[in-house]
C-alpha cells in the first residue's frame, strides 16, 4: 500500500511538471530584454559602468524598434513584407554600428566571436518569395 501511494504521488508530480512546461514563456518588455542582454555582455566582455549604460540605452531603443517591426510584419500584406524585412535588417545594422562605437576593439572581436557561436547552430530560414 505504501509503495502504491508513493507511485501515485510521483505520477501526480510528473503530471503537474509536464503541464507547467506547456505554458508560454513570459513576454519581456524592450527594457527587460535590454537589461538581460547588457548583463550577459557585461559578464562576457567586462564592460565598464558607462558602457553598460550606453549599451542599455541603444539596446532598449533597438528592441522597441524591432518589436514594432515584428508586430507590423505579422499583420502586413505580402507586398509589404519585403519593405518591413529591409527595415528590420537596417535596424540591426544600425545596432551593430552603435555597439561598435561603444565597445573597444578587443571587446568587439570577442563579441563577434560570441555572436557567431551563439547563432551558428540555429537553422537558417529558407528565403522564399511570397507568390500569389
Amino acid at each position: 500500500m505504501k509503495a502504491f501511494f508513493i507511485l501515485i504521488v510521483s505520477f501526480l508530480s510528473l503530471a503537474s511538471n509536464a503541464q507547467s512546461s506547456n505554458q508560454a514563456p513570459p513576454t519581456l518588455t524592450a527594457e527587460q530584454k535590454a537589461k538581460l542582454e547588457v548583463r550577459r555582455m557585461a559578464t562576457d566582455l567586462n564592460l565598464t559602468a558607462t558602457q553598460q549604460q550606453q549599451i542599455e540605452k541603444v539596446l532598449t531603443e533597438n528592441n522597441r524598434k524591432t518589436g514594432d517591426i515584428k508586430l507590423r510584419l505579422q499583420s502586413a500584406k505580402p507586398e509589404e513584407n519585403q519593405a518591413l524585412k529591409t527595415e528590420y535588417i537596417e535596424s540591426l545594422k544600425t545596432l551593430k554600428t552603435n555597439l561598435k562605437a561603444i565597445l573597444t576593439q578587443e571587446q568587439q572581436d570577442k563579441w563577434d566571436a560570441i555572436y557567431k557561436k551563439r547563432f551558428q547552430n540555429q537553422p537558417q530560414k529558407a528565403t522564399t518569395q511570397n507568390k500569389p
